[in-house]
């Protein structure tokens, strides 16, 4: 996390440009090649891709060979289809982006869980043309899939300056600002969002998720509800109202909502972990623990979920099981230093003390340190 704050630190050293794209300029354009590839690093979902690809165009022409690289990239068949369909806006020159061959680069290294790499050449990139809001979009969008909230905020209030009717960047700053705590501003952002665009799904989702903060549950299950109206089966919506249910202590019914949305999204890590959480809330362990399998299936590299599916073992005193999770989890990440205090609880309860002795050791030197 120091290394990408200090890389962000160098990227605002220098003054933006004060150059700022007019009302909706850029919603009248075809799509250009970099700002395809800056949405695809942010992680805007493939229906807005689609949406705009339908309705705008393109500006370049994504021949075979370009295709070939998004493949390579790891895009998915309808953003793949979406792009074959796009409508190439006459008089347009072939000639590619500058910048579209570091920009694969970056979703190759996002894919490939080279996160480090691609922050670096992301910041990289934005500090070599200070006046492309699409850039700081895309750095702020990946800022805020690797959970650096507060770095996240700072770019995509960077970026609105260069591009202020950007709905996809206010709904980004506007779930940033969710993930921080922080209300107010969540949703003075998802209402800029629904401003610009207010038929837009995913700005009535964060701007239920922004009521969620300050648990104005009525506000927030209205918002929902409207994301709905406009996308019916939209899974990650229906999680959304689980948990608005759990915040209330309502498991049962937030369980039957985390069910219909894992049937409409299987491969959503989250939707299972929430539902496991809901599980455990509702003390139904078999079926928690099924959840959290699935959720780890689904992400290996998510600690919160190995954590939570080793404490609900060890809650279950099946603790052998619970070690296993434990030992497996301290091995992809030694820092994770919580785990250490189940670990040792399980491995006492089996009567392997001096295990149990040297792994509470840890912890406390680890705590004493400031490790964890």
């Amino acid at each position: 996390m120091q290394f990408r704050r200090a890389i962000l630190s160098c990227l605002f050293l220098a003054t933006v440009s004060c150059w700022a794209q007019t009302p909706n300029e850029v919603a009248s354009k075809p799509v250009g090649e970099r700002q395809l590839l800056c949405w695809i690093i942010a992680g805007l979902p493939t229906f807005n891709v689609q949406y705009e690809l339908e309705t705008r165009g393109v500006d370049f022409a994504p021949d075979q060979a370009w295709q070939q690289n998004l493949t390579q990239a790891g895009a998915d068949e309808r953003l793949l289809s979406a792009v074959q369909k796009a409508r190439v806006a006459p008089g347009t020159n072939a000639q590619p982006d500058e910048f579209s061959p570091r920009l694969f680069r970056v979703i190759k290294e996002e894919n490939a869980k080279k996160f480090s790499a691609a922050t670096l050449h992301l910041a990289g990139l934005a500090k070599m043309d200070k006046t492309s809001p699409d850039l700081l979009f895309a750095l702020g969008g990946f800022m805020n899939r690797q959970e650096e909230w507060a770095e996240a905020i700072a770019v995509l209030s960077e970026s609105l300056k260069l591009a202020p009717d950007s709905a996809y960047a206010h709904e980004q700053l506007s779930y940033a600002y969710y993930r921080m705590g922080i209300a107010e501003p969540s949703i003075q952002e998802a209402k800029a969002a629904l401003a610009v665009r207010a038929n837009d799904p995913d700005a009535h989702k964060f701007l239920g998720l922004a009521y969620l903060a300050k648990r104005d549950f009525d506000n927030a299950d209205r918002e929902l509800n409207e994301a709905l109206k406009l996308k019916p089966n939209y899974a990650r919506v229906y999680g959304n109202l689980a948990l608005s249910l759990s915040m209330r202590g309502q498991d049962l019914a937030a369980l039957a909502l985390y069910r219909r949305a894992t049937s409409l999204d299987p491969k959503d890590a989250k939707l299972f972990y929430g539902a496991g959480i809901s599980y455990a809330s509702a003390h139904q362990t078999d079926e928690a623990i099924a959840a959290y399998k699935q959720a780890e299936n689904l992400d290996p590299d998510d600690m919160r979920i190995r954590q939570n599916l080793g404490a609900t073992y060890c809650n279950a005193d099946r603790n052998e099981e619970a070690v296993t999770e434990f030992q497996n989890l301290l091995a992809i990440d030694p820092d994770w230093n919580m785990a250490r205090v189940c670990l040792a609880r399980s491995l006492k309860r089996l009567g392997r003390m001096d295990e149990a002795a040297a792994v509470q050791a840890e912890y406390e030197k680890r705590e004493a340190g400031g490790d964890n």
